[in-house]
């Protein structure tokens, strides 16, 4: 199975279907960037906020600091991630425990507009739990994962 991957900006992204089953959130597309620096899969704040999720009553898992910003890390529970392979067909990745990035102080809408910035990321422990490995030919203009 492959998964296709693209370029924009310089980045890798992955698109996803999300859906957090133990908040009824709705469901949506997410552009992961897909970051072998990061050892943690985390949903940005700004997808914390499309999807409604109760950003004040998740558990704290850790402290990250990302863009120069300090972000508590919090659990989100029962997540699925639908993608769609070369062949078209929906490949669903069930996650008992997903990370959501808030900010740990919001002072103002400038505040709020700035974490929002910050993108959703797929991290290495996604890669290592779902037994995906990355391929990637920038000059091609390639890049997918595959189990």
């Amino acid at each position: 199975m492959k998964i296709p991957l693209r370029f924009e900006n310089g980045r890798i992204l992955l698109k996803a279907i999300f859906y957090a089953e133990h908040y009824h959130s709705p469901v949506g597309i997410i552009d992961f960037i897909v970051d072998t620096g990061s050892d943690m899969t985390t949903l940005s704040f700004r997808e914390v906020l499309n999807y409604k999720l109760p950003f004040n009553s998740l558990d704290f898992k850790s402290h990250s600091k990302i863009g120069g910003q300090v972000f508590e890390e919090k659990s989100v529970k029962q997540v699925r991630l639908s993608i769609q392979d070369y062949e078209g067909e929906l490949q669903r990745f069930y996650l008992e425990e997903f990370y959501a990035s808030v900010p740990t102080k919001i002072k103002n809408q400038n505040a709020v507009e700035e974490a929002k910035q910050i993108p959703s990321i797929i991290g290495m422990d996604f890669l290592r739990e779902q037994k995906l490995a990355l391929y990637c030919d920038p000059g091609r203009d390639l890049a997918y994962l595959e189990k």
